[in-house]
């Protein structure tokens, strides 16, 4: 355990299965920092200005996070920051892992200077920000407490964008789910950008379409969470599709590009008289 500072300027540190506390800022200039598989922790923030930081199946836990130059390579194990995360040069490698961002209050920033996540999980009660640069995760992307504000940035996630719980609050910038998106808990609220997904899945909070275009490729499934339509249209322009579950969904207006068929479990409501269906066919199973 370090009560001040920690610095590699050069050369290699090895913690070798063993933690390593550090209160103050901790500092990779140079050489080689391999972490292990004992929990890393560095509570005053951990600054990359240079050489290479590697993680391993041990925890990293962080304030702020900064890269300006050198590597990071997260950890195997849990990646925890409880600050902003700045990347202003340098490399990020971020493996099959998982970064989550956890602060408990005000507001956390995002930087990620055009480099890619795996997996993000927002469970901070703060709220995580972007700046600067658009997020790209590859893998899923989660928010179960506080806000994430896009901020006026693009956000693409190639997996599975859950809301469980918190806000979400989207951007002038489009903001793409190839996974689906799933609406559990808390709310996302879209914003004048566009939005694209697959799937969508609404059982529980609430899904505010945005008052760009809102295009879905997949199946629309409400088990009981709440949309509010914006007044907009949805735009359905898959293969082949199924609006259904338990609960009602109100549309505004639907415009459907490809064939799609239309099983409701419950009951359809929709507002405006503009249906199109502008190729193959439109089946509606039940209304």
């Amino acid at each position: 355990m370090t009560g001040g500072t920690f610095s590699n300027s050069s050369g290699t540190f090895d913690a070798n299965g063993l933690t390593n506390t550090v209160t103050n800022l901790a500092t990779i200039g140079g050489g080689i920092y391999k972490a292990s598989t004992a929990t890393q922790t560095f509570s005053g923030g951990l600054t990359i200005s240079g050489g290479t930081f590697t993680g391993s199946t041990g925890d990293v836990t962080t304030a702020g996070l900064t890269l300006s130059s050198g590597t990071l390579t997260a950890p195997g194990g849990i990646f925890d920051v409880s600050d902003n995360w700045s990347k202003t040069g340098g490399t990020f490698t971020p493996g099959a892992n998982t970064v989550t961002f956890a602060k408990a209050a005000g507001t956390q920033t995002l930087n990620t200077g055009g480099s890619s996540f795996n997996n993000i999980a927002h469970t901070g009660a703060g709220t995580l920000r972007l700046i600067t640069s658009p997020l790209t995760t590859g893998g899923t992307f989660s928010n179960s407490s506080g806000t994430f504000d896009a901020n006026g940035l693009a956000h693409t996630d190639a997996g599975l964008a859950t809301i469980s719980g918190g806000s979400t609050w989207h951007s002038t910038a489009t903001q793409t789910f190839n996974g689906g998106l799933t609406i559990s808990g808390g709310t996302f609220t879209g914003g004048t950008g566009a939005v694209s997904t697959t799937d969508i899945s609404l059982t529980s909070g609430v899904l505010t379409a945005p008052t760009g275009a809102f295009n879905v490729t997949g199946n629309w499934t409400n088990d009981g969470g709440i949309f509010n339509n914006s007044g907009n249209t949805v735009t359905f322009n898959g293969i082949t599709q199924t609006i259904g579950g338990a609960a009602t969904t109100t549309f505004n207006n639907i415009n459907h590009w490809w064939k799609y068929e239309y099983n409701y479990g419950s009951s359809y409501d929709h507002q405006q008289q503009s249906v199109h269906s502008k190729r193959n066919y439109f089946h509606c199973n039940r209304i």
